[in-house]
């Protein structure tokens, strides 16, 4: 068919969205960041899915299956394909600083941290990474 992807309509997330979360293979797991952003997805969300697999999880956003995924220096591998499939089905993807996220393989892992979800949940996501951010300083600034 052609036009673009569409997922399920968006539910009700009473008890929180399901997240998938991917961060690059050179964060170290001491990274104050990574930790404050995991910890706070855990505390906010009702599942976060750590799939070491990210097209899987780029997937399952196109599909509806997950609400959102939240990146920190992404491996850049996977990354273009897995944002045009998910551009694709309505999903935005934005920087941390809340600009549009440019998809790319190129440049240093401190480019490659985002924030993924359909356009009504986006915002929950950045407030996400704000409330993250103020628990460790470590995350780079906007």
């Amino acid at each position: 068919p052609a036009g673009p992807l569409t997922g399920p309509p968006r539910r009700d997330l009473p008890h929180g969205p399901v997240l998938g979360w991917t961060q690059g293979h050179g964060v170290s797991r001491g990274d104050r960041a990574a930790r404050s952003l995991r910890m706070t997805m855990e505390v906010r969300a009702r599942r976060v899915l750590q799939l070491w697999a990210p097209l899987l999880c780029w997937a399952m956003l196109a599909r509806g299956d997950i609400d959102g995924m939240i990146g920190y220096h992404a491996e850049g591998l996977d990354l273009p394909a897995g944002a045009l499939i998910a551009r694709e089905a309505g999903v935005d993807i934005r920087g941390f600083d809340g600009r549009p996220f440019e998809a790319s393989a190129e440049g240093p892992p401190e480019d490659r941290s985002f924030v993924a979800a359909p356009p009504a949940l986006v915002g929950g996501l950045l407030d996400l990474v704000a409330e993250a951010r103020r628990l460790a300083p470590a995350l780079p600034p906007v």
